[in-house]
């Protein structure tokens, strides 16, 4: 006789088995388990390669002894699908443990085993994330990945790449869409003949670095690019080019552009050089140190784009805000997300915020549905709670083209203190997020000043 589970039809049980796939790869998870529980179900989990099409493996899976037979068997039962794999080789693999030049030696050993049966697959491999070591790196033959569309390589923190032949060699992968390399060394004029991407983050690119003039020569070799995450960290001379005509990018729709302070980054020079007029989304990343004319750059590059699309705007470290911001905010009225963090916000800006019922019409962002400052200063509970009270679903009748606030995050912004929570919760704010300079010491008791807030690239692209 049959049990209710048994008379399940392979339809459910596929669809009930995708649930239980596993994050990481070990003998205890899905579907290794499940092939295990009947023969129904091994016959199942065996026909059904999509559930062997997924693969992240770790340092604990690499340590463990039958972690190659296990592998073996994974990738064989995925037959022919095209494959997702992720690995993490990375040295410290999330703990603090020192390893001698002998264990050194012997984990490379069992990675480059390791790293030998995926190579196998390379020919159906469609996505390829991994964390590697230099030399692990330099002799995977990244190149034979023939139908390879996601290309993910993170230099290990304690050694990052010095080179990476096979990179030279990617125009031989067609079907390559979206590349995404930090902490890795190479010549970046070699991604040039890419002309298929259509994703880009580059992010410490040793050991030439990346500069704005370096940037624009790649946003223009590269004209089918829809979303870019650029983190300059090296003036190649920029500020003495002069400026030319401004550089057209009709595909661009998501852009993240942060620079740091190793070095004087002329972002200015990059903003000035090139327009997008279908733009979605636009984050700008900057240093503790402030830059003259960085907010005419950023309102002269909205105005030459014309882009009526622009959702989405995060700044941060850039320098006060003001009247400057108030510039950007009056031509982006599709505006929905913004975000603030480490900056000077005046009141007069929240005060040009407050939403007028009597003035709609002249009202700024109208349709702004998210609102984050954070570490801000130089406003107080009294200047912030006119724009929610005046913006939430209990004061805006929502007229066509005019949304209410729906997303608050205030943290660490130093004119609030923990008895304004209770005024700032009674907005009528569908959603708040809130967090005093009170909420957070250090082990010390002294205030932790140094708290950094940053949307990454990868929590922007996300919808």
């Amino acid at each position: 006789m049959k049990t209710p589970v048994q008379k399940f039809p392979v339809e459910l049980l596929n669809s009930i088995f995708q649930y239980c796939l596993p994050q990481k790869f070990g003998p205890d998870s899905a579907p290794l388990v499940l092939a295990q529980v009947c023969q129904q179900w091994r016959q199942v989990t065996l026909e059904n390669h999509e559930l062997w099409a997924k693969l992240y493996i770790d340092n604990h899976a690499v340590r463990r002894r039958n972690t190659l037979d296990l592998l073996d068997i994974w990738l064989k039962r995925s037959g022919r699908r095209l494959i997702d794999v992720n690995i993490d080789f990375s040295i410290s693999g999330g703990n603090t443990k020192t390893f001698t030049l002998e264990q050194y030696h012997k984990k490379q050993r069992v990675d480059r085993k390791l790293l030998s049966l995926l190579y196998r697959h390379s020919s159906h491999t469609r996505s390829f994330q991994g964390i590697l070591s230099p030399s692990l790196a330099s002799e995977y033959p990244i190149h034979k990945m023939k139908l390879l569309e996601v290309l993910h390589l993170t230099g290990e923190s304690e050694c990052s790449l010095s080179s990476l032949p096979s990179l030279a060699l990617l125009t031989q992968i067609p079907t390559l869409r979206h590349l995404s390399l930090q902490d890795v060394g190479l010549d970046l004029r070699s991604l040039h003949s890419q002309t298929q991407l259509t994703r880009l983050e580059l992010s410490g690119c040793n050991p030439s670095g990346l500069g704005p003039h370096t940037a624009i020569d790649l946003l223009n070799a590269l004209p089918d690019l829809q979303v870019v995450y650029l983190a300059l960290d090296h003036s190649d001379g920029s500020e003495h080019r002069p400026t030319l005509d401004r550089l057209r990018l009709p595909a661009l729709r998501h852009l993240y552009i942060s620079w740091n302070w190793a070095d004087t980054v002329d972002s200015r020079y990059l903003l000035g050089q090139f327009y997008a007029p279908h733009l979605e989304r636009l984050a700008l990343k900057g240093t503790l140190q402030e830059m003259t004319g960085i907010w005419d750059a950023l309102l002269l590059f909205i105005l030459a784009s014309d882009s009526p699309s622009l959702t989405h705007l995060a700044i941060g470290d850039i320098g006060a805000t003001d009247v400057s911001l108030l510039d950007v905010l009056r031509v982006t009225p599709s505006l929905t997300h913004l975000t603030v963090n480490h900056a000077l916000v005046h009141p007069h800006l929240l005060q040009a915020l407050v939403w007028d019922v009597h003035k709609p019409e002249a009202q700024l962002v109208p349709r702004l549905t998210s609102l984050r400052f954070g570490a801000c200063e130089d406003f107080e509970a009294s200047d912030i709670l006119p724009v929610l009270q005046s913006r939430s679903g209990t004061s805006i009748a929502s007229p066509e083209g005019v949304s209410c606030l729906e997303e608050v995050d205030l943290r660490q912004c130093s004119g609030l203190r923990r008895e304004d929570e209770k005024y700032i919760l009674a907005t009528g704010i569908r959603k708040i997020a809130l967090d005093t300079e009170e909420t957070l010491l250090s082990p010390f008791g002294g205030l932790f000043h140094f708290l950094r807030f940053e949307e990454s690239h990868h929590d922007f692209f996300v919808d």
